[in-house]
């Protein structure tokens, strides 16, 4: 079975809590947002999201419905999309807010990806690493102009 962690990390001047206000207000994301174009739904674990993304490298965009997994404010936010079946596809995006020192935050944003059918989206893998690096640096942007 295929089973691939994609990552970006970066370190933002803010509090978690200001990272999380502006990872969270999905109505502004076509303001600013490269990668998550459009996200609308309840944020809830359990609810239902609708995600528009659109790939940094070729520019295509593609919708998808994700179940939100977890739900922790100010420190971790996961949504899991599944095509047939789990075992066939699976992919879960992970937001990870990590304090560093007083006014410092660490934005962990992963993507895990597995199942049988996994490999037939091994470039879909690569083109969100350079995806999920420019939503970072749109969101580090975001947040610290506001201070």
């Amino acid at each position: 079975m295929f089973d691939r962690v994609v990552a970006a990390e970066i370190e933002i001047e803010g509090s978690p809590k200001r990272v999380w206000q502006k990872l969270t207000a999905f109505e502004e994301f076509p303001e600013w947002n490269p990668y998550l174009i459009s996200v609308s739904g309840r944020l809830q674990s359990g609810g239902i999201l609708e995600v528009t993304t659109q790939n940094e490298v070729d520019h295509r965009t593609e919708s998808s419905r994700a179940r939100l997994h977890r739900v922790k404010p100010a420190e971790e936010m996961s949504w899991r999309e599944t095509k047939l079946l789990p075992f066939l596809f699976e992919e879960e995006h992970i937001f990870r807010l990590e304090p560093v020192g007083e006014s410092r935050t660490r934005l962990i944003q992963s993507e895990h990806i597995s199942g049988w059918l996994a490999p037939l989206f091994s470039g879909r893998v690569r083109s969100h690493q350079a995806s999920m690096e420019a939503m970072n640096r749109s969101l580090k942007a975001r947040v610290e102009a506001g201070r």
